[in-house]
């Protein structure tokens, strides 16, 4: 409520009347509008100072009005004073109540923006941090493959040597025994045309022969080698295609 300009000299006449030891406004100060005027609080610094300053506004003006209203208590005429000093009251809370409600809606908006710029930082990261997942997933995958790529082709060159060292073995011992059953036939029609007289050359022979034994004894040894090598090639590449496949996961 706002008065006219002739009711509000009355008002103050009637009070400076009535109450002669007490004024009014103890602070004649500018309204709070006058230095926080609409639009002005642009920082939270501003909306911070303007709420400090509307509080102190606010302390002083239950102040002013505890001490009028004991002064009109004093008076004959205690309601007309009461009236005019909460006419009064009302004016200074609206300019009061006006500047805080700018400083807390400008420090409510800034918080709001403030949590939109957290929230799509977060969502940025998120995203960023999904893109790069997903490509460390696809990274992981192609690294998967390849070495399992990689150990089927062991697999096969291990399998392939094996069989080519168990070729080359089988035919050796097959020449060893071509050679034997040779030397042997050929001794036997020595001993058929040998004479007491010969002895010394069957002795020659004979040591031939265990020195030819002692040949076929070595390329068995090594056919057999190689067979055991054979072997061990073929299990290494099946313990080495089983351990990949349980060890890796896409």
């Amino acid at each position: 409520m706002t008065l006219s300009p002739l009711r509000a000299a009355f008002a103050l006449a009637l009070l400076l009347r009535l109450l002669p030891a007490y004024a009014l406004d103890a602070s004649p100060e500018a309204p709070l509008r006058a230095t926080y005027p609409p639009g002005s609080i642009t920082s939270m610094e501003k909306a911070d100072a303007a709420l400090a300053a509307a509080s102190a506004r606010r302390t002083l003006m239950d102040s002013d009005y505890l001490e009028g209203e004991r002064a009109c208590y004093k008076k004959f005429f205690a309601n007309a004073c009461i009236d005019e000093i909460n006419i009064i009251k009302r004016n200074r809370k609206s300019d009061i109540d006006a500047v805080e409600l700018e400083a807390n809606r400008y420090k409510r908006l800034a918080h709001d923006a403030e949590n939109r710029a957290e929230k799509a930082k977060k969502d940025a990261e998120k995203a960023a941090n999904a893109a790069q997942d997903a490509a460390t997933r696809e990274q992981n995958r192609l690294a998967f493959e390849q070495k399992q790529a990689d150990a089927a082709r062991h697999a096969a060159e291990n399998q392939q040597h094996a069989a080519h060292d168990a070729s080359n073995a089988a035919a050796y011992q097959g020449k060893v025994a071509s050679n034997a059953q040779t030397v042997a036939s050929d001794e036997a029609k020595r001993a058929t045309a040998m004479t007491n007289t010969d002895k010394d050359e069957a002795q020659q022979k004979q040591r031939e022969q265990d020195a030819e034994a002692k040949r076929q004894s070595l390329a068995k040894h090594r056919a057999e080698k190689a067979a055991d090598r054979q072997r061990r090639a073929e299990e290494a590449a099946r313990a080495e295609s089983s351990g990949s496949a349980g060890s890796v996961s896409p």
